[in-house]
């Protein structure tokens, strides 16, 4: 079962969940548990770089290819072991997270 905040998040229209996540903090509706899903990070946002951090942690501890399709400024890209330490800033992060 999802957490009471992602289900109230999911009842809203897209802008609308937008403007919570804004307001509160993305980084603070982030649930690790229910991380499947497709991210949008600018990581010259810290709150996105947070996400990301947490995303490349869960991709490691998780058996399996978790981080499909991902593109960085647009290219296709595969996240390398470094970013386990030190993530980039000033780019553009697009990834559907498939925990399998």
């Amino acid at each position: 079962m999802k957490p009471i905040h992602l289900q109230l998040l999911e009842m809203l229209p897209v802008d609308g969940a937008d403007a919570v996540k804004t307001r509160l903090g993305h980084h603070n509706v982030f649930d690790p548990v229910c991380a499947i899903q497709f991210y949008l990070l600018d990581l010259q946002n810290l709150q996105h770089r947070c996400i990301l951090g947490h995303l490349v942690r869960l991709a490691v501890v998780e058996p399996g290819e978790n981080c499909i399709q991902c593109h960085l400024n647009d290219l296709p890209f595969e996240i390398p072991s470094s970013w386990c330490q030190s993530l980039p800033s000033a780019k553009l992060f697009i990834c559907p997270i498939i925990m399998l």
